[in-house]
Order: C-alpha cells, then structure tokens, then sequence
C-alpha cells in the first residue's frame, strides 16, 4: 500500500502539471507561488511515504527522503522545477538553520576538557587532514586536464586545489544526527561520531576563509574574488 501510494503521489502530481493553466506539460502559464505551494504539499507527502518504506526496508527514513527529492526533482522526472525550488527556497534554508541549531546544541562542553579533548583533536585532525591531502593532492596531479584549472598556470591550480581540499574536510552533522535520532542509536559511537561531525564542521568553515585568503596572493590577478 505504501508503495502504491508513493506511484499514484507521482502521478496525481504529473496530473495536475499537466492540466495546470500553460498546457503542454509546463504549468507555464500558473503563478510561481501556486506552484511553489503545489510542490510543497506534493514533496512533504512523497517524503513521508518514501520515509515509510525506507524504514521498513530498515534503512534511515532520510534515505526515502533523498530518493523521492532525486525522483522528483528537475534532474530525473522534473515534477519540481528549478524555479519552484528556488521560492521554496527560504522554507528549506529555516529547516536547515533549525536542524543545525539543534545538532550544535547536542555538542557537551565536556568533549572540550581533559583527555576526551586531546582524543577528539585526533580523530578531528585525522578526519580533516586525510581528505585535504588526499583531495589536493589529485587535484594538483590532474590540473591540465581538470576543467576548473585546465589551461591555468600552476599558481590558480594551486589555490583550487586548496580550497577543494578545504571543502573535503566539511563533514555533515545534519545527515549524522538525522540517521543518529532515526534509528535511535545512544551509544558511545554515535555520541562520538557526531561530535566529531560537528567539530569537524567549526574547524571546516575558518579554514575556508583562511584557504581563500592566502590563495588570494597566491594566484593570479583577478583568479580568486572572495566575496564569491
């Protein structure tokens, strides 16, 4: 039942796209906002149901969630369009500022005193330093043929591979403490992972802008504009 509700979500959605002022398939002719609230309502349920079968399948509901926003969005069956998204866009960015408030919060000062913070800068480091050797590394192996340094002097291949190397260290708490609380796992790993997560992402973020301010001399004239 619950599949056969997510097939005729789908197609109920289609429907309605079709029949939408425009004709043709494009809703063209609807105002955004209309569509932007059709798209609302049409992916909270999807999601809810997609969750549902996740969780049967015994998989994290954020899987079903993921899925069924692929499914639907532009890049696959285009039940959502870009446009649509972007006016859901300050719906998504509340969710997001909440979760990430709710994630910070779960972070104890304890992990910050004594031998667990000397344990927790290990792992962090190992965690932070591994992908932006590794990311750099490849990126500078690879650069004449890379697109964002293909035909650029050695100098903006460097700065790009840094702040690629940089992006690799963010790590992604939201998705941690999403599968943590849905399968309601308290142990000591997942208290552990997640406040590696979540340290990695407090490191991640002034070692970006650290990355971008010496890439700024560093490259060419012109190469990095950091209010970008």
């Amino acid at each position: 039942m619950q599949w056969l509700m997510l097939a005729l979500t789908f197609v109920v959605m289609a429907v309605l796209q079709r029949l939408a002022p425009g004709g043709g398939g494009g809703g063209g002719g609807a105002p955004l906002e209309a569509r932007a609230t059709l798209a609302l309502g049409f992916l909270t349920l999807a999601a809810y149901v997609a969750g549902t079968i996740a969780q049967r399948l015994r998989l994290p509901r954020i899987v079903g969630y993921l899925v069924a926003g692929l499914a639907a969005g532009p890049a696959w069956l285009g039940l959502v369009r870009a446009d649509e998204l972007a006016a859901l866009a300050p719906i998504s960015h509340g969710a997001l500022s909440l979760i990430a408030f709710a994630v910070g919060s779960e972070l104890a000062a304890d992990v910050l005193r004594g031998d667990r913070r000397r344990v927790m800068a290990r792992i962090v480091g190992g965690a932070m330093a591994i992908p932006f050797a590794a990311v750099t590394l490849v990126v500078l192996t690879v650069s004449p043929w890379f697109p964002l340094t293909a035909h650029q002097p050695f100098r903006d291949a460097l700065a790009v591979a840094l702040a690629l190397g940089a992006l690799a260290t963010v790590s992604s708490p939201t998705l941690t403490w999403a599968v943590i609380n849905d399968l309601d796992a308290r142990g000591p790993l997942s208290r552990t992972t997640l406040d590696v997560t979540v340290a990695q992402d407090l490191v991640a973020v002034p070692l970006l802008i650290v990355i971008v301010a010496l890439a700024l001399p560093i490259a060419s004239r012109g190469a990095v504009t950091p209010a970008l």
